[in-house]
């Protein structure tokens, strides 16, 4: 809207050129923008489009912190690719900031490049697994099966034919993935997007989610995987590492208490082992485990199979 009301006139070729989009974009936005009254109009004499009126209050676009807000939001996780298949947010945002008003759009700019936003790196390739993306999200809106060929968790080359319901994509833990009903195992499952060989859209009607949740699919788990069985989890954090370790919250059931001699105790309540178990052994021996005794068995033999590597 800005670069019409700069420069009368601009066409539909000159617009898709400097936003980066195509001319059926302009023009489905050209729609969008009258219908939320700005008083675009098409003007041959003048060889493209002019707003003639007054614009409506709400088609102004947003205030100077809602802008900013999103401009960092938006292009430090999707404009640089830190979480993949977001284009259109990056675009969209684009569109809004031309909608808004000069002073908005110059707060915004101040502080663009002084907030950075850094997720955990993914070693997927997102333009390898694209096809696959847009396969699943189509199947979603169609409620339909895809027809996939996925790769093993042992990523040796072997794969698995099943055909899969997708019911929701979840961006998480370094890379995208896909919940749903997986044929072969008559169960929901979680997939990662990347390992996908191919996904091929069937038409047939997906495995019906009647009342999927996906929080509660994940609750308790500690990252990806839950497990039927809960476990009361307490751990023991040596005093220097108290600030790096007790100031995140790990998980929603956290809890962190001061021991007497200097050390915290951080408890959880999470549905599983054997996640968790990992995470503790990545924290070295600055963290024991207090509680339950298996979990502390199975962290203690794998510490010692892990030195045994390096002593041989």
């Amino acid at each position: 809207m800005r670069m019409i009301e700069a420069r009368p006139g601009l066409g539909s070729t000159e617009l898709a050129a400097e936003l980066q989009v195509s001319e059926r974009t302009v023009f489905r936005d050209v729609d969008a923008m009258r219908v939320a009254g700005v008083p675009v109009k098409a003007r041959r004499q003048l060889g493209g489009y002019v707003i003639e009126g007054e614009v409506l209050s709400s088609a102004r676009g947003l205030e100077a912190d809602e802008l900013a807000a999103l401009r960092v939001l938006v292009e430090e996780v999707a404009g640089k690719g830190q979480v993949p298949y977001l284009d259109a947010a990056d675009r969209a945002v684009r569109r809004l900031a031309e909608q808004s008003s000069n002073a908005a759009r110059d707060v915004a700019e101040k502080l663009r490049g002084r907030i950075t936003v850094r997720l955990a790196p993914s070693a997927d390739d997102p333009e390898a697994a694209a096809p696959v993306f847009q396969a699943l999200q189509q199947a979603m809106l169609e409620n339909t099966r895809v027809s996939c060929r996925y790769e093993t968790a042992r990523l040796d080359g072997n794969e698995a034919l099943f055909d899969f319901s997708p019911w929701h994509l979840l961006a998480a833990e370094r890379g995208w993935y896909v919940l749903g009903w997986r044929s072969d195992r008559e169960s929901v499952r979680c997939l990662k997007v990347s390992r996908f060989i191919s996904a091929t859209l069937t038409g047939e009607a997906a495995h019906r989610a009647t009342d999927f949740d996906l929080d509660a699919w994940l609750a308790g788990a500690w990252s990806m995987v839950p497990s039927p069985t809960k476990y009361d989890v307490s751990l023991l954090v040596d005093p220097e590492f108290v600030s790096t370790i007790c100031e995140i919250r790990w998980h929603h059931s956290q809890e962190s208490h001061p021991m007497p001699d200097g050390r915290w105790r951080l408890t959880f309540r999470v549905a599983g082992l054997d996640e968790i178990k990992w995470w503790i052994l990545g924290r070295g021996p600055a963290v024991v485990v207090e509680s339950p005794p298996e979990l502390a068995t199975e962290v203690a033999l794998l510490a010692r199979r892990t030195a045994a590597r390096y002593d041989s």
